[in-house]
């Protein structure tokens, strides 16, 4: 058999040497990056944090090497980390910035920790693009500033995750989401692209004689829950309810419902409708503030970015201070209007006019029709998030795991990408899966399904 080209490079991506190896031991697991190893048969000295690549006849493998060890036959057990591991890494979010699609909020933080960080040390050549776009979508992460009956809340709601377990291992799992990645070894950069496997599903039987060995794992499965109560901690009168349809999607409408009924009650903590008016009161004397602050700068200093931000601070107002009252003279809630300019228009500058038409203004039926259609969004929008978190159902809940020919002209497990999905025909049932791992020697094991640990149920069979 051809032997296996084997390339070194350092971290920056400048070239070290070339040799071959007669022989490799390849695994991967994307739902474990840091389990990939590569067992070469070689002379050469390999060392720790270099970047690995081996390729023959249209196979490539390559890595970020974590480790080294010579072994008694002569052979080098070479122990990499895949791109994916790379991200395993504590960051804190602002709740408030989880929007767009899935993918957009990956590259987001992706960017932050390797591409845009503030310390320029930790930073790497990498590229990273959004191509998929998955909508209705959502993760778990708890706030670590979430305010206690009475507290007020906070300026912003926080968070802390681990980019690799509570996004991108939840994104293939839930979502069929993956990190495509490769060595870009020409413009020493490292290349990822969040997408999608679109490749149509391919059929297995396991029955056929191709199939050396096979292993068919299934996890107890526990009643799904159906329908979800949803109360709200900072008002106990609002509540909601969602019920799952046959069709897996989830909304308020008790028709075509998934039964016998298994409910389960929650809480979500969101401003009431007294917290959304003092919020807002707040927000519109801030606004004043950086008016004012925009007022002081000399017109001849004052940038185009400058007016835009004053002029979007002064729509903010207008759109509220207009609801109950006029800026005529004589009008006891006058904004009277001389010095602020922006633009081509001129504002006033009379603090306390402004101060009390902000307060006249939570006292009336207005506010209250904001602060109850403020503090009714708020709440569907966190209750929503709780149920597409409790109903998520993981479609490839098994482990499959399949021993072919290297050359196996049915199957062509060489070509196979991370994130194929399969049906799987074993012994009379279908289990739908999904490639998540690999291992290659003389033979090579296919790893479907996106569990390993906490097996309950083993079927085993040789072909």
């Amino acid at each position: 058999m051809k032997q296996f080209n084997v390339e070194l490079f350092d971290s920056n991506f400048n070239f070290l040497f070339n040799t071959c190896a007669d022989k490799i031991k390849y695994k991967e697991d994307y739902l474990d990056p840091e389990k990939a190893k590569i067992v070469v048969t070689s002379d050469a000295r390999i060392n720790a944090n270099s970047i690995i690549r081996l390729y023959r006849d249209g196979e490539e493998y390559a890595g970020i090497i974590s480790d080294v060890k010579a072994k008694d036959d002569g052979t080098t057990e070479v122990t990499f980390l895949s791109v994916e591991a790379l991200f395993d890494s504590e960051i804190i979010i602002d709740v408030a910035e989880i929007t767009g699609t899935m993918e957009q909020y990956m590259k987001a933080r992706m960017d932050e920790l390797y591409v845009t960080n503030s310390d320029i040390c930790q930073r790497l050549p990498i590229e990273i693009e959004a191509v998929s776009q998955t909508s209705n979508w959502t993760f778990d992460y708890e706030i670590e500033n979430e305010p206690k009956e009475n507290e007020e809340p906070p300026v912003r709601e926080v968070a802390f995750i681990n980019i690799l377990d509570d996004l991108i291992i939840p994104a293939f799992t839930q979502y069929g989401i993956i990190l495509e990645w490769s060595f870009d070894f020409n413009n020493k950069k490292i290349l990822v692209q969040i997408t999608k496997n679109e490749a149509d599903p391919i059929t297995i039987e396991t029955a056929l004689p191709n199939i050396i060995d096979e292993t068919v794992t299934i996890r107890k499965v526990k009643k799904r829950i159906n329908k979800v109560n949803i109360w709200n901690t900072q008002d106990y009168e609002r509540s909601t309810v969602y019920y799952l349809h046959s069709d897996d999607t989830f909304d308020h409408t008790n028709e075509d419902r998934v039964i016998p009924v298994n409910y389960k009650n929650l809480t979500v903590s969101a401003n009431n409708n007294a917290k959304c008016i003092d919020g807002k009161t707040k927000e519109l004397k801030d606004d004043y503030s950086k008016i004012k602050s925009y007022n002081r700068i000399d017109p001849e200093e004052r940038t185009q970015e400058d007016i835009d931000a004053a002029l979007e601070k002064l729509a903010d107002i207008n759109s509220f201070m207009s609801f109950g009252w006029s800026y005529n003279s004589g009008d006891s809630l006058i904004y009277d209007a001389d010095n602020i300019v922006v633009g081509d228009e001129t504002w006033g500058d009379d603090g306390d006019e402004f101060e009390l038409a902000i307060e006249a203004w939570a006292e009336t039926s207005d506010a209250e029709t904001y602060g109850e259609t403020t503090a009714a969004a708020l709440f569907e929008d966190k209750a929503y998030t709780k149920a597409l978190q409790t109903f998520s159902k993981n479609k490839y809940d098994n482990l499959i795991e399949l021993e072919v020919a290297a050359d196996d002209e049915m199957i062509k497990p060489t070509a196979l990408k991370i994130g194929q999905v399969v049906n799987v025909i074993s012994e009379g049932n279908s289990y739908t899966s999904i490639l998540s791992g690999r291992e290659i020697e003389d033979t090579i094991v296919l790893i479907f399904g996106t569990i390993r640990l906490e097996l309950t149920k083993s079927l085993k069979g040789r072909a």
